[in-house]
């Protein structure tokens, strides 16, 4: 991103209107003499240097206070705060990745009537919303609805992504259910927890906004993101409830398997019993000193090997009739 450099605060000025570079600012106090309308990028991982220049920049103390209350607790969640002219809008965006464990960058817009402020940390994220700043914004409000955008962008682009992920873990769950495929179920449903929260908090704000800009002549604009918004919503109701179904289908399946386990494990029990009732009878009536092969209270010579064929013959019934039953 172009003018993104370390030290304690990185102000970024744009023109808007003008589609010239942006410009690194020094020291807050020269963006009050700049040309307006201007947008400004506050880059800086520590956000409590920030609200220091928010207060130079004439910022209302409520917004500046929320910011710090932010950067105190470093709980994120999106809220809309106005002070006179000016309006704080905040939401969670997706960083751009290839993986389903996604983190989310929060990020600030102040909106006043001739500059528009966003305050966030280093991020491709926030390169190409500056890129789109110099090409396409105008006016302040243009800056919060290309944030808006961009938003709803990185919300689909993770829904796909987890759908995607969703479709490859039905397969799995049907044909190999393991732990693995458990563990792959729960990060999903985690981050499809993650982004509905988000969402439904981005939704009240959104609403509120709505109302703050009534009369604007953005107003049809942001209507239609608050619109796109509730379709992602409902997007992401159906991929919750296809996981729920999931993890359902996933204990069903792990109840069958325990099921059959323990079907064998009785069928081999039930085949073992009669033979070892066979068995102790036997060992306690076998006189060895009159034969080796003396049957219980016989002198049959070849009574131990009928018994062998005798215990033979039960195994193969019981088999037989296991398998009539369908049992095997």
């Amino acid at each position: 991103m172009m003018g993104l450099r370390g030290g304690s605060v990185t102000i970024l000025l744009i023109e808007l209107g003008r589609s010239i570079k942006p410009q690194i600012v020094e020291n807050a106090v020269d963006v009050v003499v700049a040309s307006k309308p201007v947008a400004l990028f506050l880059v800086d991982e520590n956000p409590g240097s920030i609200t220091e220049v928010l207060s130079v920049l004439g910022i209302p103390l409520s917004i500046v206070h929320t910011l710090e209350g932010y950067s105190r607790t470093r709980q994120f969640f999106a809220l809309f705060r106005r002070a006179g002219k000016f309006a704080l809008v905040s939401m969670e965006i997706v960083e751009n990745s290839n993986s389903v464990r996604q983190s989310m960058t929060p990020i600030h817009v102040i909106v006043g009537p001739d500059s528009v402020i966003v305050v966030s940390r280093r991020s491709l994220l926030l390169s190409r919303i500056v890129n789109r700043t110099v090409n396409e914004c105008s006016k302040p409000i243009h800056l919060l609805r290309i944030v808006l955008e961009e938003a709803m962008n990185s919300y689909l682009s993770l829904l796909e992504k987890l759908n995607n992920k969703v479709e490859q873990l039905e397969d799995k769950v049907v044909s190999s259910p393991g732990r693995h495929c458990l563990e792959e179920l729960r990060v999903v449903k985690q981050r499809l927890l993650h982004i509905r929260r988000s969402s439904w908090r981005l939704r009240e704000v959104m609403h509120e906004f709505l109302t703050f800009i009534k009369y604007s002549d953005e107003y049809q604009h942001m209507k239609e993101i608050q619109n796109l918004l509730l379709e992602t919503i409902d997007a992401l109701e159906t991929s919750r409830e296809r996981i729920s179904d999931l993890l359902e289908l996933y204990q069903f399946g792990a109840s069958i398997k325990l099921t059959e386990i323990m079907k064998f494990l009785t069928i081999i029990g039930s085949i073992f019993i009669p033979l070892m009732f066979i068995l102790g009878v036997c060992n306690m009536f076998l006189n060895s000193n009159t034969n080796l092969w003396n049957m219980p209270k016989l002198d049959y010579p070849y009574g131990l090997i009928l018994m062998l064929l005798a215990m033979l013959s039960i195994v193969i019934g019981m088999i037989l009739l296991f398998r009539k039953k369908g049992w095997i």
